[in-house]
This record gives C-alpha cells, sequence and structure tokens, in this order.
C-alpha cells in the first residue's frame, strides 16, 4: 500500500480514510432523511379581477403536485378550464435549492424564481416572480399553505410595471382517485 494518499504514514492513511467513510455515511444519512416523494391533488378555484376589485370572471383547475426531495424537483401538472375554452394542461417546474426556487414552465411561457417559507419539504408558504417570455409582463405570487389546503395570490404587471390583472385562488385537496377520474374526463387519451 505504499504510496497510498501519497505515500503517508500508516495514522495519517487511517484518519483520511476514516474522513472519507464518514463524509459517505453523512451523506446517506442527509439522504435518508429526506420525506420520500409524495403527491398532492387540488381542485383550484380561480377569481380574477382588475386592481380597482372590479371581477373579471372565475375559472378552475385540476392540478397535481409531485414533490421529489432526493432530486429537490417539484413538478405541478395543471389542467386550465376556461369558459367556452378547450381544456388546457401545462406543467410548472420548479428546482429547489435550499430556500430558493427556479421556476420555469414545459411550454416555456415564464421563467423566473421565488423564496421558500418553513421548514424544507413542508413548507408554510412561498413567493415567486415570473418573467413573461416575449417580454409581455410579469407576475408577483404569494402562496401559503392552510388548513383546508392553499392559496395564492397572482399580481399580473405589464411590461411598464403597471398592475393590471390580480388572481386569487384557492386550492382545495382531492383524492388521487378523484383527480385520476376527473382528468380522465378532462383530457382523454387515446
Amino acid at each position: 500500500m505504499r504510496g497510498w494518499i501519497g505515500g503517508k504514514s500508516g495514522a495519517t492513511r487511517r484518519v483520511a480514510l476514516s474522513c472519507i467513510v464518514l463524509g459517505a455515511a453523512g451523506a446517506a444519512l442527509a439522504q435518508e432523511r429526506l420525506p420520500p416523494p409524495r403527491q398532492l391533488h387540488y381542485l383550484v378555484e380561480v377569481r380574477r379581477s382588475l386592481p380597482t376589485g372590479e371581477p373579471l370572471g372565475v375559472s378552475a383547475a385540476l392540478v397535481r403536485r409531485t414533490e421529489t426531495p432526493a432530486t429537490g424537483m417539484i413538478v405541478e401538472q395543471i389542467v386550465t378550464l376556461e369558459a367556452g375554452e378547450a381544456p388546457r394542461e401545462s406543467f410548472t417546474l420548479m428546482q429547489v435549492d435550499g430556500t430558493k426556487l427556479i421556476v420555469s414552465e414545459r411550454e416555456a411561457r415564464f421563467n423566473g424564481e421565488g423564496e421558500l417559507q418553513g421548514p424544507p419539504w413542508f413548507w408554510t408558504g412561498w413567493t415567486s416572480r415570473l418573467e413573461m417570455t416575449g417580454g409581455t409582463g410579469s407576475v408577483r405570487a404569494s402562496e401559503t399553505v392552510t388548513a383546508d389546503g392553499r392559496t395564492a395570490q397572482r399580481r399580473y404587471f405589464s411590461p411598464a410595471g403597471e398592475l393590471k390583472m390580480v388572481i386569487d385562488e384557492q386550492y382545495r385537496p382531492i383524492s388521487t382517485e378523484l383527480f385520476g377520474v376527473l382528468y380522465q374526463q378532462l383530457m382523454p387519451h387515446p
């Protein structure tokens, strides 16, 4: 074993090996402390209004939120339901880095960043700042986990920074089974 770790003494080799083993064990323990992946399902009421409070309309959404702590990833699969329009499916991707979020949409309509509040993977709320692609404006959002699910307020700003619309959302938890039934009715796949 001469020459191992630069030809150092046996004591030095043992200390170096101990550090490697302890580092690997620490990383494994940290990984074990992460909660398992989970999915949450919601039926969402969406109310839009002008900054004056004048209502603009109500719509709904069906949301499946998949949290994967081991990869630091959150994916929200969203089916948006607007009166007189076909349901539209989109995917919001959130990469977690400590208390920071990097947010994008698979369909590339926005991207941005956010800040998480509360214990990791059991957050009590978060804020985000999103820029719409093509310079069409920005969204500032604040979301809170409640005993009844989740609430969100999104404020849409013009490219010049003028508040144009306020969107209030109420997320009500639903079962995995109900999500599946509603999803198949809204987004039938061959």
